[in-house]
């Protein structure tokens, strides 16, 4: 998974750093911030990490693809955060050039990119 192209994007180096291994989800107390990108607490008391809106649809279909691949349980909170990211930032023209490109190289795809109702269907909602 580590080398997986599907879940790697360039970021900010301080961002990155910031996140580390912290999940993913919806600030509410902002602890750190740059940018759009945003570090903190959710609505349970979770640190988490909250990319900019512009990315969150991408990192939610790459979470959802390294979950499905790699036989990985993204915790509920997560997984619910990341669900609506999917919905609020559809896929777009250039994430299915990034999928296409990539399929050339590591010879698979992101499904949750080619037939984004995936989503609802593996979580249950359709």
């Amino acid at each position: 998974a580590a080398a997986d192209l599907h879940h790697l994007f360039p970021a900010d180096q301080e961002a990155n750093s910031k996140r580390g291994n912290l999940p993913f989800g919806e600030v509410v107390d902002v602890v750190w911030r740059k940018g759009a990108s945003l570090l903190g607490n959710d609505k349970y008391g979770n640190l988490v990490f909250e990319p900019p809106d512009a990315h969150k649809g991408e990192v939610a279909r790459a979470l959802f693809y390294v979950a499905a691949v790699y036989g990985l349980t993204l915790p509920d909170a997560e997984q619910a955060a990341l669900s609506r990211w999917h919905k609020l930032d559809p896929v777009s023209a250039d994430e299915r050039a990034r999928n296409d490109a990539i399929s050339t190289f590591q010879e698979n795809r992101n499904t949750f990119i080619d037939d984004p109702g995936l989503v609802d269907r593996v979580n249950g909602d359709g």
